[in-house]
């Protein structure tokens, strides 16, 4: 959530975003943004074999002006599948599908963790 001083607006450029390869999966980078941000993620890993573990996620999430409109009625949803690539220290590679958004569906690969 975001606050700011009476009479004063926080800038577009520094209100809470969603989308994109680390939040909702399937909308492309930022597309949402306001003062106030919900998300929620899910996923679940399993071991493919030495380095390789799959992945199917859940993401749902929205934005709003006012702290009061954070319901969870009417959420930006995705989901997907992907593989996880890493070592004993984490994750170094990982390659997402995602699918189920108003967005279409979005290729993902990355370096690093997702959260």
């Amino acid at each position: 959530m975001s606050d700011a001083d009476a009479g004063a607006e926080i800038p577009f450029y520094l209100q809470r975003t969603l989308g994109g390869p680390d939040d909702l999966r399937g909308f492309r980078y930022l597309r949402f943004r306001d003062r106030h941000a919900l998300l929620l993620q899910a996923e679940y890993r399993w071991e493919i074999f030495t380095a390789m573990d799959g992945a199917i996620f859940y993401d749902a999430g929205k934005v709003a002006s006012r702290v009061e409109d954070l319901t969870f009625r009417d959420l930006e949803t995705d989901y997907g599948i992907g593989f996880r690539f890493g070592t004993r220290n984490g994750v170094f590679l990982r390659v997402e599908g995602a699918f189920g958004s108003s967005g279409g569906k979005h290729f993902i690969m990355r370096f690093g963790h997702v959260f």
